[in-house]
């Protein structure tokens, strides 16, 4: 199965009453076939194959059916989250040289028109750590190779009840989540992205869920309170943002029964690149883990480029970002990282993110995962501002488990006079009540200087 109408053909000849789910509907996977078959002959009838769709994704059933008869017409669908303004979706519309998509889809009877295998279906909207939008463009085929490349390494060829919470706008929740649930026909419950995360702990044991994935911060708030274990998960993968090894332990109290996937990935890599599982012996090594198999790795002047099936044909309406970011059939992805004589991977940091403090070179990132081991505290990021000694000092944002510091001013000194070599400690430390974060859990690094923030104290 290597594109969207054969997907959707098997459920249409699944006769088993395994379902799918939101927060208000339940459909059987026939029923829920039927449904975008009919809205994907709707599409062929009124429009030409290739036209380009904006179509905001909710976190219902109503969307997935919506996208997935984009795919299946062969549409090219750009899904956007929720809260982009109506504005900046009026721009998008004319950057990408498309339409928003109607609140109704027409619908159809008949045969689908076959597609060109070489077309692009889906674009998925990216920004890195900061900046203008990019719509990184796919293939069918390059998102089935990801999706079933993970179900492979990862044993999720009968994941049990799939429970989805990350964001359905975004290659990690879209590819290796929601594809393989829907490939393996397995249950699938869209859980509620506004659910706090101890509610959301308390749907998962409701739903008796086996398989879910998670940002950082979602975890790190599931821990607070000693929640009791929940028995039934089986399988856990960390999405978006960097997990601190130090966190684990304290992950497999709460899912004793579940094997931790930890990893590296990137959207326009479609997008897992590399992972590794709690049952490895060197999973507390801090790395993102070993390259998929058929993805092959390299480090050229400190920056990490991949080759994979699964890569982005390019950026829409943009080819000479895409000319410097594709090179020779290799994706340069801006971040800095190392590979051992294993073939492990170790991630620094963004390229452009090094900072130089008193002659010495400094990865941000590097301390922020120090500074996430002092007690009590549940988000950290580091900035540089000018300084005419230093030439750069750090500034840290610090964001306390609970109200309030838990580590006063002189202890956290101590602690990084312990921990951090002397350029890599900041200057100033400040309170935050939380950071500008994506929706998979990345930092929004460019908007840290104007942060809203107070002394710590």
């Amino acid at each position: 199965m290597h594109d969207f109408q054969s997907l959707l053909e098997s459920f249409l000849s699944r006769k088993s009453d395994l379902t799918l789910e939101d927060a208000q509907n339940k459909q059987t996977y026939l029923e829920f076939g039927a449904q975008v078959k009919a809205k994907a002959l709707g599409l062929q009838s009124e429009f030409s194959i290739g036209q380009r769709f904006l179509l905001q994704a909710r976190h219902d059933l109503h969307y997935l059916s919506d996208l997935l008869a984009l795919l299946a017409a062969g549409m090219l669908a750009i899904p956007y989250p929720c809260g982009l303004p109506e504005e900046q979706v009026t721009i998008l519309t004319k950057r990408f040289q498309a339409q928003k998509a109607p609140p109704l889809f027409p619908e159809g009877q008949g045969n689908l028109s076959p597609l060109d295998p070489q077309s692009l279906c889906l674009a998925l909207l990216t920004s890195g750590s900061g900046g203008e939008l990019k719509a990184a463009g796919f293939q069918a085929q390059a998102l089935f190779w990801n999706a079933l490349t993970v179900m492979q390494e990862q044993a999720l060829a009968s994941p049990g009840n799939m429970g989805i919470h990350l964001p359905l706008h975004h290659a990690f929740g879209l590819v290796t989540q929601m594809l393989p649930a829907l490939i393996s026909a397995s249950p699938l419950i869209l859980l509620e992205r506004q659910l706090w995360p101890g509610d959301l702990l308390k749907k998962l044991q409701a739903h008796q869920i086996a398989t879910f994935a998670a940002v950082p911060t979602t975890l790190r708030l599931m821990l607070q309170g000693s929640p009791p274990p929940l028995e039934s998960l089986q399988h856990l993968s960390i999405a978006g943002a960097a997990l601190h090894p130090e966190e684990i332990p304290a992950l497999q109290r709460l899912f004793p029964q579940a094997e931790i996937w930890i990893g590296y990935g990137l959207t326009e890599a479609g997008p897992r690149v590399s992972a590794i599982s709690s049952k490895a012996p060197d999973f507390h090594s801090g790395s993102a883990g070993f390259a998929l198999k058929g993805v092959e790795l390299r480090i050229e002047n400190e920056e990490l480029c991949v080759r994979s099936p699964s890569l982005m044909q390019g950026y829409l309406e943009a080819p000479e970002l895409t000319q410097a970011t594709l090179q020779a059939g290799w994706l340069r992805s801006g971040d800095k990282a190392s590979l051992d004589a294993q073939g492990r991977l170790f991630i620094e940091g963004r390229c452009d993110d090094t900072l130089l403090c008193a002659g010495e070179k400094v990865a941000p990132l590097q301390v922020e995962r120090i500074l996430l081991q002092a007690p009590g505290i549940l988000h950290v990021a580091v900035y540089g501002e000018p300084d005419p000694i230093l030439g750069t000092r750090l500034i840290a944002l610090l964001q306390a488990q609970n109200e309030g510091p838990s580590t006063n001013l002189h202890a956290l000194k101590k602690f990084c006079r312990l921990h951090l070599e002397p350029h890599q400690i900041p200057s100033l430390f400040y309170s935050v009540t939380h950071l500008p974060l994506t929706t998979t859990g990345k930092l929004r690094r460019k908007e840290l200087s104007q942060w809203p923030k107070t002394p710590w104290s």
